[in-house]
């Protein structure tokens, strides 16, 4: 959070720096949330009926 401000002013800074710092002083750092990813509804994977069928359209690329 802090490295972001400080890019901001214009300072160029180092982000393992402001880290190590942070950790000297004994300061507690706000780690960033990742975003949660919408569940997309999932599907079985295709069962091939015939031992071939699945492998077929391999032989049309190196045709």
């Amino acid at each position: 959070m802090i490295y972001l401000k400080l890019r901001h002013q214009g300072q160029l800074v180092n982000y393992k720096r402001v880290e190590r710092l942070y950790g000297l002083e004994k300061l507690q750092v706000r780690q960033r949330r990742r975003k949660k990813l919408a569940r997309v509804e999932r599907h079985p994977l295709y069962r091939p009926i015939a031992a071939n069928e699945a492998g077929r359209w391999i032989l049309c690329l190196t045709a």
